[in-house]
Formats: C-alpha cells, sequence, structure tokens
C-alpha cells in the first residue's frame, strides 16, 4: 500500500480546524480515515485537546465574573461544588461537559440565579446549526 502524502493545504485544514471540528468530521472534509488523522496529529506532535461545543462552565463563569481568569480556586470551593481538582480543570477548558449535578452545585455556589443558568443552558438549543435543521423541518411541514 503507498503511503500518500499530506498537502498544504490538507495541513492547514487540520490546524485550523482542530479544536472546532471533531476528528470525525476533520478526516470527513480531507477525505482521510479518522486514524490517519489521529496519527498525523501524533507524528507532527500537535498538542490536541478534544473540547466539547459549548462550555457550559465558562459561561456560567462569565455570568459572575466580569474577567473569569483571574478567580482563584481554592480546596473550600472545589468541597463545596463535590468536584475534584482534575475534573474541574478539565470541565473549565471544555475538554468534558457537566453533568446537570455539577452544573447545578456550580450556579449554586457562584450565586447564579436558576433563571441564568436556565438561560445560558438552553441557548444551545437555537444555535447556527440547529438553525438549518428547524428552518428545514418547518419547510416540509409546510408544503
Amino acid at each position: 500500500m503507498k503511503k500518500q502524502r499530506w498537502s498544504k493545504s490538507q495541513e492547514e485544514f487540520l490546524r485550523k480546524n482542530l479544536g472546532k471540528m471533531t476528528l470525525k468530521e476533520i478526516a470527513a472534509g480531507l477525505e482521510k480515515t479518522e486514524l490517519a488523522v489521529k496519527l498525523y496529529i501524533h507524528r507532527n506532535h500537535i498538542v490536541y485537546r478534544p473540547s466539547v461545543k459549548r462550555n457550559l462552565v465558562l459561561e456560567l463563569f462569565r455570568i459572575k465574573l466580569v474577567h473569569p481568569e483571574y478567580f482563584n480556586v481554592t480546596t473550600d470551593f472545589l468541597r463545596a461544588v463535590k468536584i475534584n481538582q482534575v475534573r474541574f480543570w478539565k470541565l473549565y477548558r471544555g475538554e468534558v461537559s457537566p453533568t446537570d449535578q455539577e452544573y447545578l452545585r456550580l450556579a449554586t455556589t457562584l450565586e447564579v440565579s436558576f433563571e441564568e443558568a436556565f438561560n445560558a443552558r438552553q441557548l444551545s438549543l437555537f444555535s447556527d446549526n440547529n438553525k438549518d435543521d428547524i428552518e428545514n423541518d418547518s419547510s416540509k411541514c409546510c408544503r
């Protein structure tokens, strides 16, 4: 089997979309397998952390704090929200999504009102991707 080289445009596409798209989506865009993309990332020492589409924890912090990066995480805070330090930083960086209980405990501890927390979480219902789906569904039903 002949090894195909990556073109400059493929490399640029990968680097531009690495944090924005899933590896599966990137692989489809490059017409390569997901494994080929993972191996390229590994061989070229490209730093990659998977991320969720929407970082709800950081949004909670932004509701309460003007500059969330200045927030000092203490052991008392971590005990109050019942999340260990490793899990908290994964949530804060957007590597994983919070569970409903974690989200509620964070909102309560940060003293964010339930209405604000609920509204922040529900805004994803009408993101750009979902708008297209809704418009397509509405056009189908109205024909």
